[in-house]
């Protein structure tokens, strides 16, 4: 009974659709995270996704940053993970304009640092998109 058991969850895992994740970044907090779905599998190449994830860092203007504009043109999704360090000028860039950083809300870290963050994420939310300079196109 139980080895039948066992094998019913193996197939039940294999069965289920792989999730293939491009991740890039200074840390792998957000990484952790979407790796806690099973179906999430890392790949080492941004051909083999069907999502990247930017974590405080974009690649300069040029052939990396053009090939992952051609990727999210053809349908790749894409998450951004804006931090301080994050080259405005390649994101700029890669949105065409879109979305441009023009400036930065960065609580101190320390024991308020969650507390902090959370209130710029209300402000932002409260204001609006506007407000905090996100202009969609």
């Amino acid at each position: 009974m139980v080895a039948t058991l066992a094998l019913l969850v193996c197939i039940a895992a294999a069965s289920e659709p792989q999730f293939p994740l491009f991740y890039q970044g200074t840390e792998e907090l957000v990484l952790r995270r979407l790796e806690l779905d099973a179906s999430t599998t890392r790949v080492d190449n941004l051909a083999n996704a069907r999502t990247a994830v930017f974590q405080d860092e974009l690649a300069p203007p040029g052939g990396a940053l053009d090939d992952l504009k051609a990727r999210v043109g053809a349908g790749m999704g894409l998450l951004v993970v804006l931090s301080p360090h994050l080259n405005a000028t390649s994101l700029r860039t890669l949105t065409n304009g879109a979305v441009e950083q023009t400036g930065i809300a960065a609580p101190t870290f320390g024991l308020g640092h969650a507390a902090a963050s959370e209130k710029i994420a209300a402000t932002i939310a409260y204001l609006g998109p506007r407000s905090v300079h996100w202009r969609p196109r």
